[in-house]
């Protein structure tokens, strides 16, 4: 698939931005209007279900005594449709208006979890074949979301919408894998998971009808239009692409790398809660309560410092952010009795519950874990968004998606079997490090694929913040 080179970024208009105390407050005028709050509102539901049904079952498979390898195996499921088909997805997403796309896939979905569970059960198959098909429908809802941003925000406004777009997911996966999935695997099982998760699908298929007309395309012409035929992996062609446009491609990898690690972590979460802070799994949401305030603090600096200094810059603080708060649960042991006494969880004492200091330490870096995932994800859509025209953005995404799939079967199945031998401190002190040589790794194997000199160690890394032509 042929991508166009970036373009150099054209100067925008810049305002004197407001502040609050030491903090910059984004423009967030661009939510009076009503296509980017449908935009944000069907986001936030597709993230919010998509969270509470994956969440909740690997939940239900600690709790019911399967091991962290099987509850990796489950993870693992919801992305292998990503590494087939995401490259086909974004290729799709790019063939259909982007209020189509979405409205199919949403309301597909949302038959789906509410249909399989009340004809066939809920047993471990039945999971794992929901888990399946929904992911690959995501295929071609995850990059026409995201590719939707340019539509209804203006050139200066990409930052923000960007931001509010990852912000929007990133709550709504949150709160269903932190409050939703908990809740309702303790009410009604894994069966109430599923039906749920439709329902929100449900209303978020209905909102994106609010969604702008892209030109009055002819449906049927719109999906005549689409090449239905498989593609396969296509690991040559999508090497030769990271090697053919670096700039974009070093961006790109870096934020599927962070959403594959963060995978990775919520994955070994429920393991983690059961072995080493000795609590029922389902209290994950005490460890996840903090989640607001990390996804807060993105909200009110990434957009601010996108626009000041670029979102290479911020990526990498993002980078070492996420990746530093994921390294320190691994001692959570040795730092607990320092860490502790300046978490926010110690407010739940007002109402009674006091966590463990182990508790109280994991729910304190959980915050700079979702700051750091948050500004990742959208520093890497803004820097597409800005550069690259809209008609070849969703195909982008669909390279990402296929990438971050990829990373994520690697690091979830990985992580998995790790931490049944070993147990998943361990884990969490290895895996920042293996994904950055795994990156790095990439990088250089995508010049060979594409038969060219591959650079050297230095090179790489200076590839991850240089700017211009590749």
């Amino acid at each position: 698939m042929k991508i166009a080179s970036p373009t150099k970024q054209t100067a925008l208009p810049q305002q004197q931005p407001k502040r609050f105390l030491w903090f910059y407050l984004p423009d967030l005028s661009l939510l009076g209007r009503v296509p980017v709050r449908v935009a944000l509102l069907a986001n936030f539901l597709s993230g919010l279900a998509i969270g509470t049904l994956s969440y909740g079952a690997m939940v239900h498979l600690a709790r019911s005594g399967g091991s962290q390898f099987e509850v990796a195996l489950v993870s693992a499921a919801s992305f292998l449709p990503g590494l087939v088909l995401g490259t086909q997805g974004g290729m799709i997403a790019d063939s259909l208006p982007k209020r189509l796309a979405l409205a199919v896939t949403y309301l597909l979905q949302a038959g789906l979890c509410i249909g399989v569970p009340l004809l066939l059960g809920s047993d471990f198959i039945v999971l794992v074949f929901i888990i399946l098909i929904v992911s690959t429908l995501a295929q071609v809802s995850i990059p026409a979301v995201r590719s939707v941003i340019p539509l209804i925000a203006k050139p200066q406004e990409l930052a923000v919408a960007a931001m509010l777009m990852a912000l929007t997911t990133s709550t709504g996966s949150a709160i269903g894998q932190a409050f939703f999935a908990t809740i309702l695997i303790r009410v009604g099982g894994i069966t109430l998971v599923m039906i749920v998760g439709g329902v929100l699908l449900l209303l978020a298929g209905l909102r994106v009808f609010g969604l702008p007309d892209e030109g009055g395309v002819k449906i049927g012409d719109a999906l005549r239009s689409v090449d239905w035929r498989l593609k396969g992996i296509g690991v040559r062609p999508t090497a030769q692409w990271i090697a053919g446009h670096r700039v974009v491609a070093t961006m790109v990898l870096l934020g599927a790398m962070v959403s594959a690690l963060f995978e990775g972590f919520v994955a070994m979460m429920p393991g983690f809660v059961g072995t080493v802070l000795r609590v029922d799994p389902a209290d994950t949401i005490l460890v996840f309560a903090t989640i607001p305030i990390g996804f807060l603090a993105a909200t009110f600096a990434a957009p601010w410092l996108m626009n000041k200094f670029g979102e290479r810059p911020v990526m990498l603080v993002s980078v070492v952010a996420f990746g530093g708060g994921v390294l320190l649960f691994g001692l959570i042991d040795q730092i607990a009795p320092f860490l502790a006494p300046f978490s926010p969880l110690r407010l739940l004492a007002l109402f009674g519950i006091q966590p463990s200091d182990k508790v109280l330490t994991a729910g304190l870096l959980t915050i700079p874990a979702y700051a750091g995932f948050t500004a990742a994800g959208a520093a890497a859509q803004t820097y597409v968004n800005r550069r690259l025209p809209v008609v070849k953005q969703a195909g982008v995404f669909g390279i990402e998606n296929t990438l971050r799939s990829a990373l994520a079967i690697v690091a979830v199945l990985t992580f998995g079997v790790l931490a049944t031998i070993f147990g998943t401190r361990l884990v969490f002190l290895i895996a920042p490090f293996a994904m950055v040589l795994l990156l790095i790794g990439l990088i250089i194997g995508s010049y060979r694929f594409a038969e060219e000199k591959a650079p050297g160690g230095l090179e790489v890394l200076a590839s991850f913040w240089e700017e211009g032509e590749p």
